[in-house]
């Protein structure tokens, strides 16, 4: 199997597995601390802030960054 095909499938598994663990440990959360309704509304708002998304997809573009740049140096 060509050396490029292999490192993107691994590479596709580590963000498929990024994904899962990130949403994994946003579930536990959101079970551990259930969002309060908003006055006035029957919604409910889930209070995200920007620092929360940034440190779950900060990693993965790190990642992503360095890896495929290892990948277009060995092929």
């Amino acid at each position: 199997m060509p050396r490029f095909l292999v490192a993107s499938l691994i590479f596709a598994a580590a963000v498929l597995a990024w994904i899962w663990i990130v949403g994994a440990i946003g579930i536990w959360w959101t079970l551990r601390h259930p969002p309060a309704p908003v006055p006035g509304t029957d919604t409910y708002f889930m209070t995200s802030s920007w620092i929360y998304r940034l440190a779950a997809v900060l990693p993965l573009i790190l990642f992503s960054a360095w890896y495929w740049r290892r990948i277009s140096r060995a092929a």
